[in-house]
């Protein structure tokens, strides 16, 4: 059989040798969950550059940009969507410190949130934590980490959130964590 078209082939990564290699090699770069605007601006351009470099129109790297969203949800789903998962990426080794640097965050809010006693010995992606539990852990993120990395709020707010990252330099926004339903809303406003 052969192919009309060749499909576009994408590469997911943290780190700037990766965002050099999508830049200079595929058709799609994806970002990770929790990215700021700034990381995306900063990502874009670094994998921009790389595509110029090597000879490629800039132009045609799609960028995807993955948002974490909580919509109109209660605190607990909040935690849950939100706060747990966070929590999960920063708890792998390496994977953490690209997030905390492509954001240019603190990492030593990293080590801090490793280091905590509910975290000793309990991954947060298979581990059951309470409510409580995880408004302790949310405690150790400075605000901005939430809010700049997620969408938390309306639909019009997370409607927003999606367009400020497509304005950072996403060309596409991945709505992640949610069921179809949960995005009904969004999709209506944005």
């Amino acid at each position: 059989m052969e192919l009309e078209r060749m499909p576009r082939v994408g590469f997911g990564t943290l780190g700037p040798k990766g965002m050099a290699a999508a830049g200079r090699t595929f058709d799609d770069l994806f970002l990770h969950t929790h990215w700021t605007d700034q990381g995306i601006a900063d990502s874009a351009a670094l994998a921009r550059r790389a595509a110029e470099e090597a000879g490629r129109d800039p132009a045609a790297l799609r960028i995807w940009a993955v948002l974490a969203v909580a919509c109109d949800l209660p605190e607990e789903a909040v935690l849950q969507r939100i706060v747990r998962r966070m929590t999960t990426y920063m708890q792998w080794p390496n994977y953490g410190e690209l997030i905390c640097a492509a954001n240019g965050w603190d990492p030593a809010v990293l080590e801090r949130l490793r280091r905590h006693p509910l975290l000793d010995g309990r991954m947060a992606d298979t581990t059951q934590f309470t409510a409580d539990e995880l408004r302790e852990i949310r405690d150790i993120y400075p605000p901005e980490w939430i809010e700049d990395g997620s969408a938390v709020g309306s639909p019009e707010y997370v409607a927003r959130r999606a367009h400020q990252q497509l304005d950072a330099g996403a060309d596409m926004v991945i709505l992640h964590g949610n069921a179809p339903k949960d995005l009904a809303k969004i999709v209506e406003v944005f």
